[in-house]
């Protein structure tokens, strides 16, 4: 009788113990897809991609025609290898169709624009961001970048209403200069730390 006790004890406790490792497995992802998505031009793709890999400011960089991606090791502090996937995609009208199949199964989506010109952000409005909100229903994570305030003596987007959009769609908001490198550090940080709160919670 005491044996058949102990035989019981066990297979509860390996079947708890299997729960509580499902439960974990499902929040400590070992890869999370970030798509960066806007304008040809702005600066907040190609050229943020270059910066958080540690690629210096180019102002001669090509425009990107086809999509890629690039991997970012972090999760030290969690005892654990995290790959970020940065995807860069083309900002031109003719390969929005393509982009679609790179999107796929995003974590997080960084849309950017160009302070200096103005139809990058109303292109944010009228089609990057319905892109992401409509079609990759999933990916709770958006940001809103705002490129070039360096130059803010030709700004024609302001920091107010680019502020005003993103609280109305729940994103996240910075401005940066991927020429300075203002701003992209508190940036990714908290990329990092809005994808891995799950994490920081156990």
């Amino acid at each position: 009788m005491g044996n058949k006790n102990i035989k019981k004890e066990k297979k509860i406790s390996k079947k708890e113990d299997k729960e509580i490792n499902d439960i974990n497995e499902s929040k400590l992802k070992d890869e999370y897809k970030i798509v960066f998505i806007g304008e040809s031009g702005t600066g907040a793709k190609s050229t943020l991609i270059n910066r958080l890999i540690g690629i210096h400011f180019d102002e001669n960089i090509t425009t990107t025609i086809h999509s890629s991606y690039s991997d970012i090791k972090i999760g030290e502090e969690f005892q654990k290898e995290i790959i970020l996937h940065l995807w860069d995609t083309a900002g031109q009208e003719k390969f929005r169709q393509l982009n679609k199949i790179f999107i796929q199964n995003l974590d997080c989506a960084i849309i950017g624009y160009d302070i200096t010109n103005r139809r990058t952000f109303e292109e944010v409005i009228n089609y990057w961001y319905p892109l992401i909100k409509n079609e990759f229903k999933t990916c709770n994570s958006i940001y809103l970048i705002g490129n070039k305030i360096d130059w803010t003596e030709n700004r024609q987007v302001t920091r107010e209403e680019a502020i005003e959009f993103a609280k109305k769609e729940n994103l996240r908001f910075f401005e940066i200069s991927c020429k300075t490198d203002e701003g992209i550090k508190e940036f990714f940080d908290d990329v990092k730390h809005n994808l891995l709160k799950e994490l920081n919670q156990n």
